[in-house]
């Protein structure tokens, strides 16, 4: 075979295509499939950044942004607090600012917003602020004029490294991108954001969410753009399927194996509890971050669950198998670990604690009661499943656990772990139960008056152990 050739098996004879040819075939696959990968189109109505000064002058010195609600981007919050905002022609009230703080404030409008308050606003890239409108911000406690940082935020698109390269873009491109909608729509000069903090998503302000008939759950497309594309013929030889047919079939065969059921549980992320760069450890680590435990995740996306920091009172419930829920967890996400570790345990997830992070160790001598207790706190948990790492072996404690749940470790597992027939006892403890299904199975047999008690029923629960009672099918 000579170099402008290449050769494959098919229905028993050989399909040959030129190098050109194939080099052809290759972009309109990729360039298909790039096509059929969309993200979630999110609205983006007025809000307000603000910075530490004016913080102070809207609410008084010292004060801090309450968090109401977390948002799609990571460590982005929508806040309790409102502002108004005054303009030559009229003012909006109860106007939402979006929280951390920032270096300099920043008012994103929309045009028709701009136009009710009397403001020339120009469409600017977030953080673009030279020559910008101006605006008043008003609070019950102050009120400020803001000389510049008044924009209608271009539309733009979050993306991490990695799904900018699998979208084929860079950061600070400009896309085209259809959005699916009931008047669905094509919307140009889209700037592409890459960072390692951000979600996929795009973001529209109202008045381009209501020109696409905007609903929620809406997801959009790069379009393609079809200048410089070659208009060849492929030269197949041997062959009279249809070039069309030959992509689509390809291009099928590639999103197949691209997909959500690839068998590569290592590119699995692991979940974190807390924000980001809540430890340095996971920085080589493929992580997601979630900072409430109101839901439980959908552990199949996950590797695992990392916990950073383990408090004394979340230590002693999740040892019993319970969820730490305080007064103000929904704004506050302080529940986040403990809820992570119980949800994490019953889907049969690998829990990682990292050592330095477990309070009590700091906090209680060893040796008194109270540190003992703890301690047998821990151990309980040790039973479970749930590991405690030094926070520089964590990337490879994940690593060796992804491996040993490969698709090729799991052939080497029967299908099938045995049952342990317990018949002969008619008690049985947490500590019997752990002792006689030291050797791993996946239902026990017992007497049919057997009692077994709640911590045992804890644990074969948090196992996935199944009991069937003598005489039960």
């Amino acid at each position: 075979m000579n170099s402008e050739t290449r050769s494959g098996q098919r229905s028993g004879d050989t399909l040959r295509i030129d190098g050109d040819a194939l080099d052809f075939l290759v972009e309109r696959v990729v360039a298909e499939v790039r096509k059929r990968l969309s993200f979630e189109v999110e609205t983006s109505g007025r809000h307000v950044h603000l910075s530490r000064e004016h913080v102070d002058a809207l609410f008084g010195k010292g004060h801090s942004l309450t968090d109401s609600r977390r948002l799609s981007q990571p460590g982005e919050f929508l806040c309790s607090e409102r502002v108004t905002l005054v303009g030559p022609k009229g003012a909006i009230e109860n106007v939402a600012i979006l929280g951390p703080e920032r270096k300099r404030s920043q008012v994103e409008l929309s045009i028709t917003d701009a136009a009710l308050l009397g403001v020339n606003a120009p469409v600017r890239d977030s953080g673009d602020l030279e020559g910008s409108a101006t605006l008043r911000l008003r609070t019950p406690k102050g009120e400020i004029a803001l000389e510049k940082g008044v924009i209608v935020a271009r539309r733009h698109i979050h993306m991490t490294p990695r799904d900018a390269e699998l979208f084929g873009v860079a950061d600070g491109d400009r896309v085209s991108v259809r959005v699916a909608g009931s008047r669905s729509a094509i919307l140009e000069g889209v700037l592409v954001r890459v960072s390692p903090k951000y979600c996929l998503a795009m973001h529209i302000d109202y008045d381009e969410a209501n020109a696409c008939g905007y609903s929620k759950g809406v997801r959009g497309t790069i379009v393609s753009h079809a200048g410089g594309e070659s208009d060849g013929c492929l030269k197949i030889v041997g062959e009279s399927m249809d070039q069309e047919q030959l992509i689509e079939m390809v291009t099928k065969e590639l999103i197949r194996r691209l997909g959500p059921t690839t068998d590569a549980p290592q590119e699995k992320p692991l979940l974190v509890a807390g924000e980001p760069g809540c430890c340095d450890a996971l920085e080589d680590v493929c992580v997601e971050y979630r900072s409430s435990g109101a839901e439980a995740p959908d552990w199949s996306r996950y590797s695992g669950a990392a916990i950073p920091s383990l408090s004394e009172n979340q230590l002693v419930l999740a040892s019993f198998g319970l969820k730490y829920v305080c007064p103000e967890a929904e704004r506050t996400g302080c529940d986040a670990e403990s809820s992570m570790m119980v949800d994490a345990l019953l889907a049969g997830v690998p829990v990682y604690v990292i050592e330095e992070g477990v309070a009590w160790r700091r906090t209680a001598c060893p040796d008194s009661p109270l540190g003992k207790h703890y301690a047998a706190c821990e151990a309980k948990l040790r039973s479970f499943g749930v590991r405690f790492v030094p926070a520089a072996k964590l990337a490879g404690c994940a690593a060796e656990d992804v491996k040993q749940l490969s698709p090729a470790a799991r052939a080497e597992v029967p299908a099938e772990m045995p049952c342990a027939d317990l018949r002969s006892k008619k008690v049985l403890s947490e500590r019997d139960l752990q002792e006689l299904c030291a050797n791993g199975c996946s239902e026990i047999l017992v007497a049919a008056r057997a009692i077994i008690t709640p911590l045992g029923l804890d644990w074969l629960r948090l196992k996935g152990i199944s009991v069937r009672r003598e005489g039960t099918e």
